[in-house]
């Protein structure tokens, strides 16, 4: 609330601009996926 008009509209365009750059990228079938790590013991 403290940022001026401005400023606030400067990052909701980064924002954007990040996630436009992110929905690209994730289109791109050569991204390395990797499973989410497990952590801690498994349960028998």
């Amino acid at each position: 609330m403290a940022l001026p008009y401005p400023e606030k509209v400067r990052m909701v365009e980064q924002m954007r601009a990040a996630a436009r750059e992110i929905k690209l990228a994730a289109g791109n079938s050569l991204i390395l996926r990797e499973d989410a790590a497990i952590y801690g013991k498994k349960k028998p």
